[in-house]
C-alpha cells in the first residue's frame, strides 16, 4: 500500500499490467535513486545480498527519467517504441533493440537504442536480465 500512483501507472504499462492513458511519468525517483545507490555501491562478496533481479520499481526508476531523450530521438514520429534490454548483472546494458512501429529499423528507433544502451540498473545476482518496456510517443 501507499504507493506512487504516477510510478504504478507506468510500470503496469511497462510491464503488461493496466493501461496508462497518460503516457509515461515518473516524478519524485530521484532522490531514492540516490539512496538505492549508495546503499549498492559495490564490495567483495556482497552478490549474496542483491536481489535476483532489478524490481519493477528498479525498471521505470531508470528508464523514466529517459523519457524526454526518447521523445526527442522520435522527432515528429509518434507510435508505440518497444524496447527489448538485455541488462547485465553489473546493471549494464549488454543489447537493445527497439520495435514497434514506425521506430523499428529507423534511424529514430536507433537514436532511442544509443539512449538506452547507455542505462544503468541496479546490480543483481542472475547472470542476465530481459525486460521488454514499451514507450508510447505521441
Amino acid at each position: 500500500g501507499g504507493g506512487n500512483d504516477a510510478l504504478d501507472n507506468v510500470l503496469d504499462q511497462a510491464l503488461g499490467g493496466r493501461p496508462n492513458r497518460e503516457g509515461t511519468g515518473t516524478a519524485g525517483a530521484q532522490p531514492s535513486r540516490q539512496e538505492r545507490a549508495v546503499a549498492a555501491s559495490p564490495s567483495a562478496g556482497s552478490s549474496a545480498n542483491l536481489p535476483a533481479s532489478p524490481s519493477r520499481t528498479d525498471v521505470a526508476r531508470t528508464l523514466g527519467p529517459l523519457m524526454s531523450r526518447i521523445r526527442q530521438c522520435a522527432g515528429d514520429q509518434v507510435g508505440m517504441a518497444v524496447a527489448t534490454i538485455l541488462v547485465r548483472s553489473d546493471g549494464s546494458v549488454a543489447s537493445v533493440n527497439v520495435g514497434g512501429s514506425p521506430f523499428g529499423g529507423s534511424p529514430q528507433g536507433a537514436c532511442m537504442e544509443g539512449v538506452l544502451g547507455g542505462a544503468r540498473f541496479p546490480p543483481f545476482s542472475q547472470t542476465t536480465f530481459r525486460v521488454s518496456y514499451p514507450f508510447n510517443i505521441r
